[in-house]
């Protein structure tokens, strides 16, 4: 009777796994087998906003069709390395294919630098976690090239067990828009290792072994050079002087820039799909900014449309004599002098818009220097006295330089 129990208990084990696997086979296995045609949508990729389709290669095979997005060649339709491209640069604007042989999915871990870009290099195993967006590269495939396989990933599972990788021409189906596979911590080593999942159709198709996973270099960040912070522009028959933007975009090789003005709330796009590193000259209207008598802050947005976190804002002013609307004929009003003409007890007034070191040097007409003061201005009206009254009467030159900001006036003793 025992042995009649043992038995019927296994028989019934066997059943249960038996039915389980009929049922994985229809209602989730079948779409390993199900591939759908070439060209076909399968899935999608969501980055910044920006959609990325995943398209199936049909049989598998080499299509020899090449595609393009807005021009740039992504690669063969629809290979694993054409879905890699194409996100990269509909997400960030960047070309990474590289022609000579370097653009199959082993030679994206292999070769880091793709077009003038240096991307960091995490070996499977390593102490660096996959992100979103690392390229993750397989060796291995099918003799005689052995070109490997690359997709991107996805997402990173919260508690580090699994990632899920989107790529193309593996099962031709909806699977390849979430591949998962399991992470692997190891404590003692503080190493992480992407595997492939215990299941019969991952065994057989991914016949590659993790390299490891490649990631845009930081920071990439704009770094506005000119003007300097708190630069003061002065206006002249309507018009402020010419306004020279310097620009550096570390790590974004390829990329391009937008320049806008904010004004009293109001945005004013100066320029777009400007050069990575450059410059560039405004010359704006006084008038039709809005801008009021005095000093009207305005703030330069230098940014990477394709990367949001490369934002980067420079505040300068616009002056305009309090009073006066139809011009400033000199840097005379950026600050006073008074009591102008005095005996050689005067002060010197200013407003600012920041804590910042103000060097103020009085020079005689043939140059020397009579007088030079250091102070720190504080936010607001500035009031600095000065005496020189051991000094012959004349006319002298008084110069303030505030951060890269350098301004004269004339003050006459008597």
């Amino acid at each position: 009777m025992f042995l009649h129990n043992q038995i019927i208990q296994i028989s019934q084990r066997f059943m249960i796994h038996f039915l389980s696997f009929l049922l994985f086979f229809a209602f989730g296995g079948i779409q390993y087998l199900a591939a759908a045609n070439f060209g076909d949508e399968v899935g999608s990729l969501f980055v910044n906003g920006i959609r990325v389709p995943i398209y199936s290669n049909g049989s598998g095979e080499a299509s020899y069709q090449n595609n393009y997005y807005k021009g740039q060649y992504t690669g063969m339709k629809y290979q694993c390395p054409e879905l890699v491209n194409r996100a990269y640069y509909m997400v960030y604007g960047k070309n990474i294919w590289v022609s000579g042989g370097k653009s199959d999915g082993v030679d994206y871990y292999t070769y880091p630098i793709r077009n003038g870009i240096n991307f960091e290099r995490y070996a499977n195993g390593g102490i660096e976690c996959p992100k979103p967006m690392d390229i993750i590269s397989f060796s291995g495939g099918a003799p005689p090239g052995y070109n490997g396989h690359v997709g991107l990933v996805k997402a990173v599972d919260i508690n580090k067990k699994f990632i899920i990788i989107a790529n193309q021409n593996v099962t031709q189906g909806a699977q390849d828009a979430d591949q998962k596979m399991p992470l692997y911590y190891d404590s003692y080593s503080r190493t992480y290792t992407v595997g492939l999942e215990n299941t019969p159709w991952a065994k057989s198709i991914f016949k590659y072994k993790v390299q490891g996973w490649i990631r845009l270099p930081n920071p990439q960040f704009i770094k506005i050079t000119a003007p300097s912070k708190y630069s003061v522009f002065q206006a002249s028959y309507g018009y402020v002087q010419p306004v020279a933007m310097n620009w550096s975009n570390s790590g974004s090789v390829g990329s391009v820039v937008t320049i806008q003005a904010i004004i009293n709330n109001r945005i004013f796009t100066l320029s777009e799909n400007l050069p990575n590193d450059g410059k560039y000259y405004w010359s704006p209207n006084f008038y039709s900014l809005g801008l009021i008598s005095g000093y009207n802050k305005v703030l330069i947005k230098i940014y990477n449309p394709f990367k949001p976190a490369s934002v980067c804002y420079q505040e300068i002013y616009f002056y305009l004599r309090s009073g006066y609307k139809e011009s400033i004929e000199s840097s005379e009003e950026v600050f006073s002098v008074y009591p102008n003409p005095n005996k050689g007890n005067f002060s010197v007034n200013f407003t600012s818009g920041t804590t910042e070191d103000v060097v103020i040097t009085l020079m005689d007409v043939t140059g020397r220097e009579v007088l030079t003061l250091n102070t720190i201005a504080t936010i607001g009206e500035n009031t600095i006295p000065i005496d020189i009254s051991g000094n012959s009467s004349g006319v002298y030159l008084l110069q303030m330089r505030v951060g890269g900001n350098v301004t004269t006036n004339k003050v006459v003793i008597e």
